[in-house]
């Protein structure tokens, strides 16, 4: 059921777009301030940005599983996988409802965009200690690549952490457009910090421990 509504969904955004660009002015939109006012004025056909990212990321991790060093291993949880592939085809649907919608009004709401993207933290954060090892999808870093142990590890305490980041975001969203942009600021510049520490420093561990049981 998800699959088909992230597929209809994808299809539905793509039209949007479309039709948007085919009654739109040449110019609309395309940037916006903190409080939602139009700071940057560009052509309607970036409008198609969105569904364009949407379909490649559709297809990408539709076929790109066949082809991962890993395939075997994500043969056996192929369905977390296409959950994951879904849930953010759906998020960028909606993201370009958004940007079709704030098009025509000439302003937007950051405070739904903030709702929207902190459930979907909230709902990858669920997914992520799932994930397979594998080279396309998750918290990608020379270690976790290197180690299905520090992989595990580094997913179970990231979907911790993104379900926090997601509630943090979504309160945010209801107190002033100043907060929710210094959350999303710093959250993302520290889940990429926690992520390479964290991961250095499991896989140091692993092969000190490795070392010292084969050291004769």
């Amino acid at each position: 059921m998800l699959r088909i509504t992230a597929f209809a969904l994808m299809l539905l955004s793509f039209g949007l777009s479309v039709w948007a660009v085919a009654v739109l002015p040449p110019v609309v939109p395309v940037h916006f301030n903190l409080k939602g006012e139009p700071d940057a004025y560009g052509s309607k056909f970036l409008l198609l940005i969105f569904p364009v990212i949407t379909v490649g990321i559709y297809a990408l991790m539709s076929y790109l599983p066949r082809f991962d060093p890993y395939s075997e291993k994500v043969k056996e949880r192929i369905k977390t996988v296409r959950v994951v592939r879904d849930i953010t085809v759906i998020f960028f649907s909606f993201l370009n409802s958004f940007a079709v919608l704030a098009a025509f009004r000439g302003k937007v709401e950051m405070w739904y965009i903030g709702i929207f993207l902190g459930l979907l933290m909230v709902l990858l954060g669920n997914y992520l200690p799932k994930l397979p090892h594998n080279w396309f999808v998750g918290v990608r870093t020379p270690w976790t690549l290197a180690s299905e142990r520090v992989w595990r590890k580094t997913h179970r305490l990231f979907g911790v952490l993104f379900v926090v980041y997601g509630l943090l975001i979504g309160g945010a969203s209801f107190l002033s457009p100043e907060v929710l942009t210094a959350v999303l600021v710093v959250g993302s510049i520290s889940l990429v910090v926690i992520a390479i520490l964290y991961s250095y420093v499991l896989f140091r561990r692993e092969r000190k421990e490795h070392l010292s049981e084969n050291r004769p």
